[in-house]
Parts: C-alpha cells; sequence; structure tokens
C-alpha cells in the first residue's frame, strides 16, 4: 500500500512530510500556513517522531496565540498522544493562568471531564472560587443531550437536581467551598452533601467553627489581591509581582495555606521620579527606613519594565555596604505575563546593594544586577541573581520610575 493511502491528508501536508522523509530538514515557513493538527496528526502516523518534537517545540516557542484559540483540540490531541508531553503541560499552564479561556469560554461544555478535574485540582488556578463553581454548573448542565436548565435552579426538577449532582459528584472535593460566597453556595445547596451544607452553614454563621469536611486551602493564583498606586504597572503585573513577593517568601507562603486566609497586598507610591525630580538626596528622605519596596521604571526607547523587590529597607546597609537576604528579587514584565521574566537572588550576602546615600536602588555585587542609577546611569548586568532580565548589557535611561511601599495585610 502506498504510505499516502494510509490515512486521510491533503497533498500540502503530504509534500511536508516527503520533503523531511527525503531530507531530514523542514522550515517553519513551510509549516506555518498548514493546519496545525493535521500535520501533527499525519507526523505522528508517519511515526516521523523527530520531526514530531521539532514541530511540538515550534508550535509552543511560536504559535501561542493559536495555541490558546485553540486551546481544548490541542489539548486534547497532546493528552492522547503519548510523545507530545512537553505541549501538554504547556496547554495545562495556559489554561491555569488563563482559566478564562475554558470557564467563560462558549465552547466550556465540550471540556472533558478529565481536563476539568486536573484544573479543578490545580492550587495556582487564577480565577474566583465563585466562578469556578458557577462554572462547574453551567458545565454539568450541558453534559446530558437534551437536558434544557436555566440558572435558576429553583425552577429544576429533583429528577433533574439528581442528575446535576451525578455529574458534578467527582469534582465537588476540589472545589474550594469554604472561600466562596455564602448567597453562590446557598444558590445551590441542593446540589452539594449533606455533611457539606452543614459544615459550611455552621461556618459561615461562626468562623471559629471547625468543619468536619476537609477544608482545601485557598488556590495561590486567589491567594493575594494587590492595589497600587503605580503609573508603571497595571493592575495585572501588580497582581504578577504580588505572587512573586509570596513565591519569594515560603514562611509566608505556608503560613497562608496553612490558616486558610487570603493576603492583600498594598503598592503604596513614596517616590516618582516625574513627580519628585531625580535627586537621590529626594530619594533617599521619602524612602529610607521604609521597610519592604519594590522599584519599578520603564526604558526610554525599548519600552521594557524592568524593576526589583527590596524585603529590607532602605538604608539598612551593613560596613560591606551590601544587605543580606533571601527574598529579594528582579524582575522584567512583558505584556503577555506568561513572558515576564523573575530572577531570584542566588548569593543573599550580596542581595542589595546600599553603600551609601548617593545611589537609587541597586541589586546585586556591586548593584550591577539592576541599578537605577545615581552615580552612573542606569544598567542590568547578570551578577547575584539567578538570570540577566535583559538581553542589552548596555546602560540606559529611564522614561519614569518609582519605589512603592509594599504593605501586606492576612485577612
Amino acid at each position: 500500500m502506498c504510505i499516502s493511502c494510509t490515512y486521510n491528508v491533503n497533498a500540502h501536508n503530504l509534500t511536508i512530510h516527503y520533503r523531511y522523509i527525503y531530507t531530514g530538514r523542514l522550515s517553519y515557513n513551510a509549516c506555518k500556513n498548514v493546519g496545525w493538527i493535521s500535520l501533527l496528526d499525519g507526523v505522528s502516523k508517519f511515526e516521523l517522531f523527530d520531526l514530531l518534537t521539532g514541530i511540538e517545540t515550534c508550535l509552543i516557542d511560536k504559535q501561542e496565540d493559536w495555541i490558546q484559540q485553540n486551546i481544548l483540540t490541542v489539548h486534547k490531541y497532546a493528552a492522547s498522544t503519548v510523545t507530545l508531553n512537553k505541549l501538554l503541560a504547556y496547554c495545562n499552564r495556559i489554561m491555569v493562568s488563563h482559566p478564562d479561556i475554558i470557564f467563560k469560554s462558549n465552547d466550556l461544555a465540550k471540556v472533558p471531564k478529565e481536563t476539568l478535574i486536573t484544573l479543578l485540582k490545580s492550587d495556582e488556578l487564577s480565577i474566583d472560587e465563585d466562578d469556578i463553581w458557577v462554572s462547574v454548573i453551567q458545565w454539568a448542565t450541558k453534559q446530558v443531550p437534551g437536558l434544557e436548565l436555566g440558572n435558576d435552579s429553583d425552577a429544576w426538577s429533583s429528577n433533574d437536581i439528581n442528575t446535576v449532582k451525578d455529574i458534578i459528584a467527582d469534582c465537588i472535593p476540589h472545589i474550594r467551598f469554604f472561600n466562596i460566597s455564602p448567597n453562590k453556595v446557598a444558590q445551590y445547596y441542593d446540589l452539594l452533601p449533606k455533611k457539606l451544607c452543614r459544615d459550611l452553614f455552621n461556618y459561615n454563621m461562626d468562623k471559629s467553627y471547625k468543619p468536619n469536611t476537609h477544608v482545601l486551602p485557598p488556590r495561590m493564583g486567589q491567594g493575594c489581591q494587590t492595589k497600587t498606586d503605580s503609573v508603571i504597572v497595571d493592575e495585572k503585573q501588580a497582581e504578577w509581582i504580588s505572587s512573586k513577593i509570596v513565591e519569594s517568601t515560603r514562611q509566608l507562603q505556608k503560613k497562608q495555606r496553612a490558616s486558610g486566609k487570603h493576603c492583600i497586598h498594598r503598592f503604596t507610591l513614596l517616590y516618582r521620579k516625574s513627580r519628585d525630580g531625580n535627586l537621590t538626596a529626594k530619594f533617599r528622605e521619602l524612602c529610607n527606613n521604609k521597610g519592604p519596596t519594590v522599584a519599578v521604571g520603564k526604558v526610554l526607547n525599548t519600552g521594557e519594565i524592568l524593576g526589583g523587590y527590596n524585603p529590607l529597607s532602605w538604608g539598612s546597609r551593613s560596613k560591606s555596604g551590601h544587605a543580606d537576604t533571601k527574598e529579594s528579587f528582579i524582575f522584567a514584565l512583558d505584556k503577555s505575563m506568561d513572558k515576564s521574566i523573575v530572577s531570584f537572588v542566588n548569593d543573599s550576602t550580596h542581595a542589595i546593594y546600599d553603600i551609601d546615600n548617593s545611589r537609587f536602588p541597586a541589586f546585586g555585587d556591586g548593584g550591577y544586577d539592576l541599578y537605577f542609577g545615581g552615580r552612573n546611569m542606569p544598567i542590568a548586568q547578570k551578577s547575584t541573581y539567578q538570570v540577566p532580565i535583559r538581553n542589552s548589557t548596555n546602560r540606559f535611561e529611564w522614561v519614569d520610575w518609582e519605589v512603592l511601599a509594599v504593605q501586606l495585610t492576612l485577612i
């Protein structure tokens, strides 16, 4: 049998397969205008595993938008193909970090139950638990052909309730019901096990009540609410910085999850170059001895947003001019938050460079990892932190930059 007859494939895709078989090479431009799933399917059937790995890498590196737009199709295909583990893991990360593309999608009903449960199990799912609960119910009502149920559960028959209850039974253990607003829970009480209903009722009446039901901790993606006075970073970027502060502070992370509480980070403006002037004396007056801070700025001409977190106070230097901490980090923000860079400190003894009052914020040995300026122009060049946050090691200028006090409250 001719190889082209073994599966349904168009002539262009077949040409691509033959080109690789005979030359061992295939360009991205030759592939980008074809159907990626069809191409993957053909390559898999031909058992061209090296090409399959290459296409997988290409999709991850260059087709993020296409993957997001077709997340369910790509995830389903990757899950059914043993050799596409990286693509499957990438899809899972996208769904966890951008859950709206699943939970608020018109295709929610098409999500396989296994995929939904995998998402519900994730501690990092970044979406309000109220929305998760409502979405699970909406998903369940679409799983039975011919079952037309509205959002008003009071209009459901006892058979409807039992049907939906059976469908979501495997989902219930993975939903954080104690983090859902009482009115959202009460709206669908009939779908919950009686023991859970009693615990939720007693807990919402008295927060000191200890439920008999196992209480799951808040998801890390929901753990921190963020308020900021910044003109450099937006709300999403502030939330990302806040999550990295929690990540860098392991004790805070453990305390938050053990207590079941949420943390609120408030970023309060202390200093802004455009408002307070480009003088180190003014920066020191407004920022010294003010506790943890985030310094962040926008680079002239490139628009890069670079910054660093100092968990100590500016001005709390040692004789060496360096402050010792394992919790500081520097970062570069991208419009696509998945591509943002965080670089945690490697050498804690040189985490913060704060030798005198003639310098603006400086991170790393001699301040080279991220230097906001003062005696010299700003620079970001890897020294003490894990990874560089900028491709160029040249000095640069800021459009504007600011220092924000970090205040944390557990509620």
